[in-house]
């Protein structure tokens, strides 16, 4: 695998080291008085990626880097060096002046297959005695295509996190790292409006007939005591009193179910014979059949083949355009106003998740907090080419000073730990049912058809932003909280099954999360059955997706060391579960909010595990 560097000259007050196709700025800096008396010393600088770690994206194999993935290499590397002896680089740490000249990494054939990073000529200051270092994994310049829409596909297929810009004199206190927000206001996309009035012209549809010469009397579905057409309408506004009514699901693909059902429903009644007793009047009736029809018809909104409507343009992939969930779009109708409205925010009377808080997931990210090891031989390059067999730990042995510090007489340097992941790595599998069929809300079967019910998706709550050394602080609110949204797995998914035991795995990464809390998990499935099922909230209908949800209780885990102990996720560990779903009856098809300890809890989760990862993969 070849990997190609470009070299830049820079003079900074904090080294940054750049590689890939990231470019550093030419900044002059000047040095303190303090900072002035100490020397300026030409060594070499080496270090290694962790070879006994491997979390995953929650990608594809290969783009994942899991343990059957190739190593996607490095995009970006921030070096830092403080003076800092036998400890750990803490916050309130200030880093050491740097004159760096000349940056280049060795080529593939010195540098070992990228598994040891070896620069040479480097200039250190004397007193350098360790390291904070940054390096990202190789990723598209995201941020740099020319749509929305090809960004948010970039973002959600490598992962991303917010940051601040890595400059000179970055201290420890100034780095952090956040989950992305998908979208960062909570207004309704012009989408979700656009779908809201779509609806309000059906519910309001209505006709005027000419009941005497001279009169004309306007007849609205919203007021009809025709049983069929009064119970149909209820139903579209989901009135449960007369003062409320329920969220609705209010993406494209739920949309789309609900008015061709109703077209269905509408079509038939209009060609059905009646009785006297039905109520029904025949001029009056069919007339507001064919308004209703006409409404679900609109050419604004969507195209209709026999009962099958399809939204057009925009309309048609709400909100998978902002590359939110289905379940994230809701509705519901305003009795008071007799519209329909999108909701994107949590309230009293909406316990669904902010827009705002779907977040990305965590991009491939390493760190390093370090001190080195030094010779004062030569370079020690001669021991980087051919050495695959080499250890970390046996090429450190070519360095005779143990946590030292740059003296006049350094030659080469050594970070002493290897880069490892600053991110957690979440594997996910599902086990196969306890039955061939589940039931649903209504205590209806529902036939567990294999590959019928894939998980597209999961959504993973206690996200929040860490600090330089990729750990959370101790939450004081929940303001900052972000659910991570995944939905890049592999092309053939993973699915319910009632035949095969145990699935394949699919894979996220994330930020560590808080010490002693339970971690919220939403498994999204799609229904590609023929069976429409009731849910806790509302129908499933086919082709859409449905939620199911459970926690991720911290005391229940095993296999963890102290490091990772009472926590979910850890960054350099691989939190591994798997999903159990015993029933439908909890499915959600608007996603709750994970915030709310009122969670209709819908999957199982075996015992989880929570270890250090295996090997990296580096051909």
């Amino acid at each position: 695998m070849k990997y190609t560097t470009k070299i830049y000259t820079a003079t900074l007050s904090a080294l940054m080291l750049c590689a890939g196709t990231t470019s550093c700025s030419l900044l002059d800096e000047e040095i303190d008085e303090v900072a002035a008396h100490d020397e300026n010393v030409n060594v070499n600088f080496a270090f290694s990626l962790n070879n006994t770690s491997t979390p995953s994206t929650r990608l594809t194999a290969d783009m994942v880097q899991s343990t059957d993935g190739a190593f996607r290499g490095l995009s970006e590397i921030y070096v830092y060096p403080f003076s800092v002896r036998d400890r750990k680089i803490q916050s309130g740490d200030l880093p050491k002046l740097a004159d760096i000249n000349s940056i280049g990494a060795l080529t593939e054939a010195t540098a070992n297959n990228a598994r040891y990073y070896f620069y040479e000529n480097q200039w250190f200051m004397t007193g350098v005695s360790s390291f904070l270092v940054y390096a990202r994994g190789n990723r598209a310049n995201l941020g740099l295509t020319p749509t929305n829409a090809q960004i948010i596909t970039n973002r959600s297929t490598y992962g991303y996190l917010d940051h601040p810009d890595f400059v000179s004199e970055m201290k420890p206190s100034d780095i952090w790292f956040a989950p992305m927000q998908i979208r960062n206001v909570d207004t309704a996309p012009a989408e979700a409006n656009a779908l809201a009035q779509y609806l309000t012209n059906i519910a309001n549809a209505w006709v005027t007939i000419q009941t005497s010469p001279g009169v004309y009397t306007p007849y609205r579905w919203s007021t009809e005591t025709q049983p069929h057409l009064r119970a149909y309408y209820l139903n579209f506004i989901s009135l449960t009193n007369t003062y409320s009514t329920r969220l609705m699901a209010g993406s494209s693909a739920n949309v789309e179910c609900l008015v061709s059902e109703l077209h269905k429903l509408i079509r038939t009644l209009k060609e059905t014979t009646f009785t006297p007793a039905d109520n029904w009047n025949a001029t009056v009736h069919p007339a507001l059949c064919d308004e209703i029809l006409a409404q679900i018809e609109s050419a604004t909104y969507a195209a209709v083949s026999g009962d099958d409507v399809t939204l057009i343009g925009a309309y048609h992939n709400y909100p998978g355009s902002y590359g939110l969930p289905d379940g994230a779009a809701a509705l519901k109708w305003n009795v008071s106003d007799s519209k329909f409205e999108p909701q994107t925010i949590t309230t009293s009377i909406a316990n669904i998740n902010t827009l705002s808080r779907f977040a990305y997931p965590a991009e491939l990210f390493y760190y390093a907090n370090s001190l080195i090891k030094t010779s004062n031989i030569d370079s020690r390059k001669t021991y980087y080419p051919n050495s695959t067999a080499e250890s970390w730990e046996q090429m450190l042995a070519h360095y005779e000073n143990n946590k030292a510090s740059v003296t006049g007489n350094t030659q080469a340097i050594a970070l002493i730990d290897p880069l490892q992941y600053g991110v957690a790595h979440l594997e996910v599998k599902l086990k196969k049912t306890n039955a061939s069929t589940l039931k649903d809300a209504n205590n209806a079967d529902v036939t567990v058809e294999d590959g019928k019910f894939p998980l597209t998706a999961l959504v993973i709550g206690g996200q929040r932003k860490v600090t330089f050394d990729f750990t959370q602080a101790d939450p004081s609110s929940d303001t900052d909280v972000r659910f991570v949204y995944d939905h890049s797995f592999e092309s053939t998914p993973i699915a319910l099954s009632y035949t095969t035991e145990t699935s394949a795995s699919v894979h996220s990464l994330l930020l560590q999360s808080a010490d002693n809390q339970k971690v919220p998990i939403v498994a999204e499935f799609q229904n590609n059955t023929t069976t429409t099922f009731r849910g806790v909230d509302g129908v499933i209908y086919p082709g859409t997706h449905f939620y199911l949800v459970g926690e991720i209780d911290p005391a229940t885990g095993t296999g963890t060391d102290d490091a990772a102990k009472n926590r979910v996720f850890t960054q350099d560990y691989t939190t591994s579960i798997t999903i159990t779903v015993p029933s439908l009856a909890k499915a959600y098809n608007v996603l709750p909010n994970l915030l709310s300890p009122r969670l209709e809890i819908g999957i199982e989760l075996m015992p989880w595990e929570q270890s250090t990862p295996g090997n990296v993969p580096l051909d």
